[in-house]
């Protein structure tokens, strides 16, 4: 019945979403005065770094925080069905901050890829982040946006961002249909080689290649460690540093034919396909006959999607592994001809074992009702679960549904594992590591945060950046009690929120760095509010009654 509910109320939000869910910007959340500390971001931090880059101790800690924490970090959040509903609507406007730029990427195999890269200020080298999204993901779409949000406004890397190899566009530009899967994934290892090339024009400003991928894109990252495997720099060296695969797909038959049944999800993901085809059909002559041979006869049975979508890949790739081959091990040979061979390639679980070296992150929800835990991570957990030499590490926690993590445990939570995830594995930023401690030096601070006498407490803290000003606000939610309509008793809780002001500069901001627009203000407020506690004196924990004095964050600048 849950399941069914799920289905039912997902297939609304798709068609109406407008209408159910408004669209919203992400703030970094709040710092809840009296939390857990153990429980809470500085915590994972810490006992992420304190492995000291043992990858398996790091990941052992983290299901142990998971285990420890999970319940407790899921109060308040929002239900599974929420948290991936409302990640369709996240609204940021990354192109409009002065880091992004537009460029269009040669992959060295013939393709094109329209990219989006966010680049931080100066020259010093620094890791980049190759981000590949899932199903259809284009551009500067929501998923696009979440990434961008944790992975540059909050974290010290580069980002560049890729849309999936099933998206219109991508498409349209190379004038073939595929499905992801292995051929998603050589891209992405030629991409991270590309950026190390003279020919990037940012090369000098890259330290080190990380690969990130979700859902589908999880699967092109899982084979792109492959590749990395196999395919080794003269000198010995890897292209890639690490990998993270957020709710990956692992079997990619299993996960089509799982998606493209009688069901109402099943049916919404057969009108998206119907969508894509119509967008590209003008300009891709195979998109115009699948969309005449769905509609014809009544329409296809949706059960047929995935006979079509592989037929379709392997008409392309039997060309191509006949004019040019692979070049890349271990395909390098590949004859690829048939539809069955296209479905076996794709299952990443017989290529498993061949990964060595390259650190590889998996993140996934056992409650995942679009690409199905058991049949794909619970599946490589399983196998390489007790290899000791496996670099292969799985995090199955019980809630999150699709990559819901942020919304499922708490925004920072999610953030923190992905950027330590990383970090760990750029001993450059490790070397840059800063730690810093001020007190807290006030613009202005009103009276009813100051006199909280009684039953008047501070609940909770959060960081607001402004465009064109040099200030930072700080809204401190006060609860008392009251009567909200205004007779009877006074028996409620209330919550007023109180606005402090403190300057740029005590969080090291220099007027360059003022946001210049509506989108700055937005990273800037999140990078404020993952980033920065605020404690009593000598960074002792904020109690209810107690004044704010210290602020305390780290960089790796």
């Amino acid at each position: 019945m849950g399941k069914l509910l799920f289905l039912f109320h997902l297939s609304f939000l798709l068609l109406f979403g407008g209408c159910a869910i408004d669209s919203w910007v992400p703030d970094g959340g709040w710092q809840v005065v009296g939390a857990e500390p153990s429980c809470q971001t500085p915590a994972l931090e810490a006992g992420f770094l304190a492995q000291n880059g043992d990858t398996r101790r790091e990941f052992e800690f983290v299901r142990s925080f998971f285990k420890k924490c999970g319940a407790y970090l899921r109060r308040g959040h929002n239900e599974d069905l929420l948290t991936f509903a409302r990640d369709m609507y996240v609204e940021y406007q990354y192109t409009q901050i002065r880091a992004f730029q537009d460029l269009f990427i040669p992959n060295l195999d013939g393709e094109r890829i329209h990219a989006h890269l966010l680049i931080k200020p100066g020259q010093t080298p620094r890791p980049i982040v190759v981000v590949n999204c899932g199903l259809q993901c284009e551009l500067g779409s929501p998923g696009m946006s979440l990434l961008a949000m944790q992975l540059f406004d909050e974290g010290p890397f580069h980002v560049l961002l890729l849309p999936s190899n099933t998206a219109p566009e991508f498409q349209s530009t190379n004038g073939y249909i595929t499905a992801g899967g292995f051929d998603e994934g050589r891209s992405l290892f030629l991409t991270a080689q590309y950026v190390k090339s003279p020919e990037f024009e940012y090369s000098q400003r890259v330290s080190t290649v990380h690969v990130l991928g979700v859902s589908l894109g999880g699967q092109a990252a899982l084979f792109a460690s492959l590749f990395n495997s196999k395919n080794l720099k003269e000198d010995g060296s890897r292209s890639i540093q690490s990998f993270i695969a957020g709710c990956p797909v692992v079997d990619l038959e299993k996960s089509v034919r799982g998606l493209y049944r009688p069901s109402l999800i099943g049916d919404q993901v057969a009108r998206k396909f119907k969508e894509q085809l119509n967008k590209i059909r003008a300009v891709l002559p195979i998109a115009d006959g699948l969309l005449r041979l769905i509609e014809s006869g009544g329409g296809l049975e949706i059960e047929k999607y995935p006979d079509l979508i592989a037929q379709s890949a392997t008409d392309h790739y039997r060309e191509r592994s006949l004019a040019r081959g692979w070049g890349l091990k271990p395909f390098r040979e590949l004859k690829l001809v048939s539809d069955r061979q296209f479905w076996n390639i794709n299952r990443f679980q017989d290529f498993a074992s061949e990964v060595l070296h390259s650190p590889i992150f998996i993140w996934s929800a056992m409650d995942d009702q679009v690409v199905n835990a058991e049949e794909n991570a619970k599946l490589l957990r399983d196998s390489f679960a007790n290899n000791p030499i496996s670099p292969i590490h799985t995090l199955l926690t019980l809630h999150g549904n699709h990559c819901g993590f942020a919304g499922t445990y708490g925004w920072k939570t999610a953030g923190t594992l992905i950027r330590n995830t990383l970090i760990a594995q750029s001993p450059e930023l490790l070397a840059q590591r800063r730690e810093y401690s001020k007190p807290l030096e006030w613009l202005s601070y009103p009276e009813e945060a100051s006199n909280l006498t009684g039953q008047r407490s501070r609940v909770a803290l959060q960081w607001r950046a402004h465009p064109g000003l040099s200030r930072i606000d700080l809204v401190q939610q006060i609860r008392y009690y009251c009567n909200p309509r205004g007779k009877g008793v006074v028996n409620h809780w209330c919550l007023q929120d109180t606005l402090s002001t403190v300057s740029a500069s005590l969080f090291e901001i220099g007027l360059e760095s003022i946001p210049r627009n509506e989108s700055e203000a937005q990273a800037l407020t999140r990078w404020l509010n993952t980033h920065i506690s605020v404690t009593r004196a000598y960074n002792q924990p904020l109690g209810e009654k107690d004044q704010p004095q210290e602020v305390h964050w780290s960089t790796y600048d």
